[in-house]
């Protein structure tokens, strides 16, 4: 089974999803370690086909700076269940007959409202909202998750248990090959 890890801001209640895959190790990876949130540049850029993009290691990096700049009292990473154990779901008053959910919610940078463009990750990363930077991520193959996905299962690209396949030269090597 795979799991969702994310990083948690102590003080902002948010979190941002830097990667999903298997295995405890990764608990020992630090944040420039993992892929990355992903987003859908359709949202960004109203008629863009659909694709699931990564983003540039420039705006991970401002990225997870001002994350934590908004965050003094720390961030931490941890996998789905983590949050889950953290902030258990309880059954409130006011929510009666809907169901359990979490004492403290928490908004997913690149997931909650995502339909409304990403209010939530553009207060930290507006620079990706800027039309020429969509478009440059729109054709570039080293962002693009799903080729990733193909290289993967074909064994172009083998799995790391040092960080995500996206930081690997062999990935970097396939896609310089594909730009040419």
């Amino acid at each position: 089974m795979s799991s969702d890890y994310y990083l948690y801001g102590r003080d902002t209640s948010e979190l941002i999803h830097l990667d999903q895959g298997r295995g405890a190790d990764w608990m020992d990876w630090s944040v420039e370690q993992f892929g990355g949130p992903v987003i859908l540049l359709y949202l960004l850029r109203p008629g863009e086909k659909f694709k699931i993009s990564y983003l540039y290691s420039e705006h991970l990096k401002l990225l997870y700076s001002r994350f934590a700049e908004a965050n003094p009292l720390g961030v931490e990473i941890g996998k789905n269940s983590w949050y889950e154990r953290k902030y258990p779901l309880v059954d409130f008053p006011e929510n009666e007959g809907k169901g359990k959910i979490a004492e403290k919610p928490c908004v997913i940078l690149s997931m909650t409202d995502e339909d409304a463009g990403y209010p939530h990750l553009k207060k930290y990363l507006p620079e990706i909202f800027d039309e020429e930077v969509v478009a440059k991520m729109t054709v570039d193959p080293w962002l693009d998750v799903h080729l990733l996905g193909e290289a993967i299962s074909k064994g172009i690209i083998k799995e790391n248990p040092v960080c995500s396949p996206r930081w690997t030269s062999d990935w970097l090597n396939y896609c310089d090959n594909l730009r040419r």
